[in-house]
């Protein structure tokens, strides 16, 4: 049970076993990985008294609430208002058959905390499409890339700062975990071959929702002059047709197809040489 500092004064109530009563100091917002943080430790449902709940937390707690009522088919927390309220939701409040679950959170971001969590909670169930376009503070969807456009540019994963879009590059590949996806857009703004489309407020209660998804895969072009690769087949014969038409030099057309290092060597080479012969 969660009680608000302001409240917990002049609070007379009677707790029945096994409910804790917890204060939070300084206490300013709650979000939907605390809530199903605590209710995972303990494995029994939430009482959440305050006298002022945030609109962030609301979005929260009715996000949650919806989710257990598909799994569990009970709420996960309780949002009395009065004492009266309050007693009756202790009266109430109950363990719920395998819902604790418990993990190593050092050094994880909170959407990792809350998508490994929420990823136990669904099991391998498909609980459907929880709808998010009401809300203002919190926003789950996901992407769909038209792979034949893609040319693994890797530009959205430069500006995922979720990164929910991964580049393997050694492998050629792009993958996307759409559980940690904020909703930004980004990805889809930056993509210079328009290939990606965001998927608002979806958030999907199902299996294969969680974790890393190949989105785009390519095999790797190889140095014509050393023969490492260095980057995605497509990628190169995306800048070979804008830039095989504009170049007029043998070399600079050369260029393209040789790795960052071997097309130094190549132009520098190519400078010495016309220095020389000055």
């Amino acid at each position: 049970m969660i009680i608000a500092e302001n409240l917990i004064e002049d609070l007379q109530i009677e707790l029945k076993e096994n409910v804790l009563p917890l204060t939070i100091e300084g206490r300013k917002f709650l979000d939907e990985t605390h809530f199903l943080t605590l209710f995972q430790e303990s494995g029994a449902q939430i009482i959440f008294f305050s006298d002022a709940i945030s609109k962030g937390e609301k979005e929260a707690i009715n996000m949650l609430n919806e989710i257990s009522r598909r799994k569990y088919n009970k709420v996960m927390i309780f949002t009395p208002s009065s004492k009266e309220e309050l007693e009756k939701a202790i009266k109430n409040v109950k363990f719920i058959e395998n819902a604790h679950y418990t993990i190593n959170e050092a050094n994880r971001k909170k959407r990792e905390i809350f998508s490994s969590r929420l990823s136990h909670l669904v099991g391998e169930e498909d609980l459907g499409v929880l709808d998010l376009n009401e809300n203002r503070y919190i926003h789950y969807g996901s992407i769909k890339i038209d792979e034949n456009k893609c040319t693994l540019c890797m530009a959205c994963v430069g500006v995922c700062n979720a990164e929910a879009l991964k580049a393997f590059e050694n492998e050629g590949e792009l993958k996307f975990d759409a559980s940690v996806c904020t909703d930004c857009g980004y990805c889809e703004v930056a993509c210079p071959e328009k290939c990606i489309e965001v998927i608002y407020d979806k958030l999907e209660l199902n299996p294969s929702y969680f974790g890393q998804k190949l989105m785009a895969k390519d095999e790797p072009f190889y140095c014509i002059m050393c023969g490492k690769p260095f980057a995605p087949k497509k990628s190169i014969e995306k800048i070979a047709s804008t830039l095989l038409p504009i170049f007029t030099d043998e070399l600079k057309k050369k260029s393209i197809y040789c790795c960052p290092e071997c097309k130094s060597k190549l132009l520098f080479g190519e400078y010495l040489k016309k220095k020389e012969q000055l």
